[in-house]
């Protein structure tokens, strides 16, 4: 899987360096817009003999356990006091505003907002992709908004309208993608600070060169790699 283009979020002053930088670079911020049902741990069959294969979505959701990795998503109505969620409120039309309540790990919540909200509506009815509604496109675009508000550096999402073809720069300044696409991304992160975790979050680790041995053969050498590493003392 090729490693989607990112855009670097809007830095603030004292920020650390990007997640990418060579050293103490801040944690990668990963915003995921997918149904309950991909929200879920990797439940893949791994041991030391034999590698799962995990469902991308799975594996992406439980990378972001990492204490590295910061996850927030998009909640459905009553999951507001859950860690990571982000629930949006409905528009403030008398203060152009769109409100949400984001939750982090930790249990603190932090209320931001979308700017200009009638503007980004105004947007979003002037580029409705074909064969699409209009409610449909405006919620992916919330979306987008939401992430940029976040600073998130990667929106894992799975509409097609997002992600299957070209989108207006202001859609793209999210970098949206699939959990695919988002799974190149983290495993370029984690391997920038030498982390090859097998097993997310950190059940099972690849050495560095035990991983690059593997990945130099191909897939059908990995649960190889594996069961020899188990067996060494």
């Amino acid at each position: 899987m090729p490693i989607p283009e990112l855009r670097a979020p809007l830095a603030f002053a004292g920020d650390k360096p990007g997640p990418f930088a060579a050293s103490a670079g801040r944690d990668l911020r990963i915003l995921v817009d997918l149904p309950a049902s991909q929200r879920q741990a990797d439940n893949s069959t791994t041991s030391p003999g034999r590698l799962g294969v995990p469902e991308p979505s799975r594996l992406l959701w439980s990378l972001g356990q990492r204490d590295d990795i910061t996850l927030h998503w998009l909640a459905d109505p009553g999951q507001d006091d859950q860690p990571g969620a982000v629930c949006l409120d409905e528009p403030d039309r008398g203060k152009d505003h769109l409100t949400f309540t984001s939750t982090d790990s930790d249990g603190s919540s932090w209320l931001r907002g979308v700017d200009r909200y009638s503007s980004w509506e105004a947007a979003a009815a002037q580029s409705i992709p074909a064969d699409c509604s209009p409610s449909a496109w405006l919620r992916d675009v919330v979306a987008t908004r939401v992430a940029v508000e976040m600073r998130a550096d990667v929106l894992v999402t799975s509409s097609r309208l997002l992600v299957g073809g070209a989108v207006p720069s202001w859609v793209a300044a999210a970098n949206p993608m699939t959990a695919e696409q988002a799974l190149a991304v983290i495993g370029l992160y984690l391997r920038g600070r030498r982390q090859y975790p097998m097993i997310a979050p950190n059940g099972l680790r690849f050495g560095e060169h035990l991983l690059l041995w593997s990945a130099a053969r191909g897939p059908a050498a990995v649960g190889l790699a594996l069961g020899k590493r188990a067996r060494s003392p």
